[in-house]
């Protein structure tokens, strides 16, 4: 009888905790390190499945619900994140945005997904391209062809306003615009899900037809408005960007906190003194956790020092976060006692110019998808056109994607016509019969469509002058992420999915309020992304120069798959209006009426706010 020490390795090739097992024998048989390795990779899941659930607003999940969740991974090779996110689009589209998640509503799940899975396989057909498809023609016989009967154009549904009779995507490529199964319109539709502040007197319409005005505002040394050269940043680039970005932001936390100079962490100090740097983690698979928090410092040589979390009393650390510490070394290890995060971002000194003698402004907010997951009709964007005709807003902000990458049919690349042709002509038929109103439109670009730079900061849609020409003169096309100045109301905005990407980066003593802590980040740090290593592919250089928050929005969007919400945050409106479109059922989008601010009820106290269903 011996002892052996064996990795377990889990199915995505993670390596789980080292475990000391008694085997009778020194060689470790096949089946049983196998039942073993199953048994690790379970266990690694079930606290992912926890975390993924926690993301999209479920809290208490039973054993016998996580292990039903783990078949359904098992059965249908998903992982935790898309075992979610099924949940997600399956509660939307069935059950009205439920919370709860048992065995019986898993087995529903299961039930729709066969259904969708054995509706894909008898409607699947292979594509041939137009051109494939004449020479496959002219190089057989007549007479061994069957003749092909024209197939019907799917049409969306008389019911909607006849001005928007032309905004049609089936008529872009029939064959395959098959609507979705689901209904065009949700059975909730008008629901109000979320809300901020009482909407007793709230009209959701505009009574003053004027216009506002739209500016841009820096996010950094400029406005970001057109593409500019990536890929190639060298090692010693992206460290002096990162030791930049400490020295800039550690000094704002030296100032606002009023603290003496910072001391190098190659120093040894037995009594407390302060620091600053990055937090970062010294774990191999990247998790952040109280035993892999270590502060990277600005120097040359990149000084790293684990740290002990033990005497703060309230902490929240992200990687790419810059702290300063009050502390001392200890064991190895530093050990601060207080740990600053804030930066102190000031508010616009600008008075707002809006004129709110005739009313309140009133402004909406939606983010793609603007389609379903298993069709092109763009039914929900259609709908919110729809409303927007009948309630006039002030401003009306529409973060990417349109021609989302995720998209079945986009990935399929199904279209005919390229990307560019068909976000061309979906923007043109979505908002054109807007043209000549009043309602000012602000198209947020995304790094998420198929026809755009997948690159973060993302510039502005790019149009030829054609193109810009047969767009409504209210159209705004803007960068991601970008900061407005409306009539004086500042407005930051990023179509990214911040909120989604920091979470599983995070640690916190902090147990209540997540995603507003969460959002927080931004504000405290005065950056639309500060998380580093990055979720998704990233210039560092545009990233220093145009994604930087140097004033605090008095309204601040951050469309995310994470529960919608909206909430007042250290004094800025954080509204999350999450999808139009989550899988194959309608989503939801945000509105504001904005009245004119008094003592008594200054910002965000002078706000209404909903979340409705699309």
């Amino acid at each position: 009888m011996g002892c052996t020490r064996v990795i377990l390795i889990d199915n995505f090739g993670n390596r789980a905790i080292p475990t000391y097992v008694k085997v009778t024998c020194h060689l470790f048989p096949p089946d049983c390190f196998r039942a073993f390795s199953h048994l690790a990779a379970k266990m690694v899941k079930k606290d992912a499945i926890i975390a993924e659930f926690e993301n999209v607003g479920v809290s208490k999940l039973s054993d016998g619900t996580i292990s039903k969740c783990l078949d359904i991974c098992d059965q249908y090779e998903l992982d935790e994140e898309e075992l979610a996110e099924q949940w997600v689009a399956f509660s939307a589209s069935h059950l009205g945005w439920h919370n709860k998640v048992d065995e019986d509503i898993l087995a529903r799940m299961v039930a729709e997904m066969e259904r969708e899975k054995n509706k894909a396989k008898s409607i699947a057909k292979p594509r041939v391209s137009s051109l494939a498809k004449s020479n496959l023609s002219a190089s057989i016989p007549s007479g061994y062809v069957t003749p092909q009967r024209a197939k019907p154009v799917s049409r969306i549904s008389s019911e909607h306003d006849s001005t928007l009779a032309d905004f049609s995507p089936a008529s872009y490529s029939p064959a395959i615009f098959t609507p979705s199964g689901k209904k065009s319109a949700s059975e909730n539709s008008g629901k109000i899900v979320s809300e901020f502040g009482s909407s007793n007197e709230a009209t959701w319409k505009a009574s003053n037809v004027r216009r506002v005005s739209v500016e841009s505002l820096a996010t950094g040394s400029g406005v970001l408005t057109s593409q500019y050269k990536h890929m190639f940043e060298p090692a010693h680039l992206t460290r002096a960007i990162l030791s930049d970005r400490i020295d800039f932001l550690g000094e704002q936390l030296r100032k606002q906190n009023d603290l003496p100079e910072f001391s190098s962490l190659e120093e040894q100090h037995a009594d407390d003194a302060v620091f600053v740097g990055r937090i970062s983690c010294c774990a191999e698979d990247l998790k952040l956790t109280a035993n892999s928090v270590v502060i990277t410092s600005a120097s040359d040589k990149d000084a790293e020092m684990p740290l002990n979390l033990q005497k703060v009393e309230n902490y929240s650390h992200f990687t790419g976060q810059v702290v300063a510490l009050l502390a001392h070394h200890a064991g190895g290890k530093l050990v601060p006692s207080k740990v600053f995060t804030d930066v102190g971002l000031k508010s616009s000194e600008n008075p707002l110019s809006f004129d709110f003698s005739t009313g309140p402004m009133e402004i909406v907010v939606a983010a793609g998808p603007y389609t379903f997951s298993d069709a092109l009709t763009y039914e929900p964007l259609q709908a919110l056109t729809k409303y927007i005709i009948e309630n006039k807003p002030h401003l009306v902000i529409l973060c990417g994607p349109f021609v989302d990458s995720h998209q079945q049919h986009v990935q399929d690349s199904m279209m005919e016509g390229s990307y560019e042709q068909f976000f061309m002509r979906l923007l043109i038929d979505a908002l054109g019969p807007l043209a000549g109103q009043h309602t000012r439109i602000v198209v947020v670009a995304s790094s998420r469509d198929a026809h755009h730079l997948p690159i973060y900061p993302s510039p502005p849609y790019s149009l030829s002058a054609a193109d810009k020409k047969a767009l409504p003169d209210n159209v705004t096309l803007v960068s991601d992420p970008c900061l407005l100045d409306v009539d004086g109301l500042i407005i930051g905005v990023t179509s990214t999915d911040i909120l989604k990407h920091i979470g599983p980066c995070e640690i916190s003593s902090q147990s209540s309020d997540r995603l507003g802590r969460l959002a927080n980040h931004l504000l405290q740090q005065a950056c639309f992304y500060p998380l580093h290593p990055a979720q998704t592919s990233i210039a560092l250089e545009a990233w220093e120069k145009y994604a930087q928050m140097p004033v605090k929005p008095h309204v601040l969007v951050l469309p995310s798959d994470l529960r919608f919400f909206i909430k007042n945050v250290d004094g800025s409106l954080v509204v999350n209006p999450e999808r139009l479109a989550k899988g194959v059922g309608g989503g939801t989008f945000a509105r504001l009426e904005l009245a004119k601010p008094a003592e008594d009820k200054p910002f965000p106290e002078n706000v209404r706010a909903q979340i409705v269903k699309i």
